[in-house]
């Protein structure tokens, strides 16, 4: 192996190591945010009659927790096994969309509270707020299929 390969490949190595630190740091402090608000949340949301708003905050707020742990699981060698690691590439692609929808439901359900029940302004705040998760769904639609391996 020549000199140039071992450091292209010690460059490779340091990038990825890199990427890993500053995600393993956002999933810290994500978690740390978490059991900071965690008494209060089981105050306010869990102690109570569940409702819309509630299962919204509990889908907005746990989407994103699920959906950094499942990147953090796929991140340690030698934990996931093959069919393990398509189905959280799958996992993690739906999570990663799906949770694109929850701000979107936030801004409209707050917009028509504001605005006295204005159902057409709250439409129109819900189209434009699901902009991102249609651009991103059309994207994926076009990706070749060989971009994400098959489901076994």
């Amino acid at each position: 192996m020549s000199s140039a390969n071992v450091a292209e490949l010690i460059e490779e190595y340091q990038g990825m190591f890199d990427y890993n630190a500053i995600g393993y740091a956002c999933l810290a402090l994500l978690v740390y945010d978490w059991l900071t608000s965690l008494g209060q949340e089981s105050v306010v949301i869990w102690s109570k009659p569940k409702t819309a708003a509630s299962a919204l905050y509990i889908f907005s707020r746990y989407s994103v927790l699920l959906s950094n742990v499942i990147a953090l699981l796929a991140g340690f060698p030698g934990i996931l096994i093959t069919e393990r690691c398509v189905a959280t590439i799958y996992l993690s692609v739906v999570v990663k969309y799906v949770a694109m929808i929850a701000p979107a439901v936030f801004s409209a359900l707050r917009v028509y509270a504001l605005t006295q029940k204005n159902k057409p302004l709250s439409a129109v705040v819900l189209v434009l707020g699901l902009g991102p998760f249609v651009v991103n769904m059309v994207r994926v639609a076009a990706l070749p299929e060989t971009t994400l391996p098959e489901l076994y």
